[in-house]
């Protein structure tokens, strides 16, 4: 692109007449480099310590509270979990959870 003065769109619409791929050889070498910068090193341990941060997991938490999840995020968690066995635990709470919207359906609450 800087070699040849041309606009990113261009790039990509060349790479896809000639067969290249997203990523070769080449721009495997240049990201690889890249990456092992001093400051890029740097920072990615900055990120890591900063993601473990527990206040800052308790502040993403608190924002989530009464949220419902997306319906693409309950779906993974749906199939994620399908076939796999229960807890006796979970078991309990599942059977304690039907009684009570039962017992709410019946007015008996």
């Amino acid at each position: 692109m800087k070699w040849f003065g041309v606009t990113p769109q261009t790039v990509t619409k060349w790479r896809k007449v000639l067969g290249v791929g997203l990523t070769n050889d080449g721009t495997h070498r240049l990201r690889s480099a890249y990456t092992a910068e001093p400051w890029a090193v740097q920072a990615r341990a900055k990120m890591r310590a900063k993601a473990g941060d527990p206040e800052r997991r308790a502040k993403i938490a608190a924002s989530k509270i009464g949220k419902p999840r997306p319906a693409h995020v309950i779906e993974a968690m749906r199939t994620g979990r399908t076939g796999k066995p229960q807890s006796e635990a979970t078991k309990a709470k599942m059977r304690a959870a039907r009684l009570a919207y039962l017992e709410r359906q019946r007015g008996t609450t």
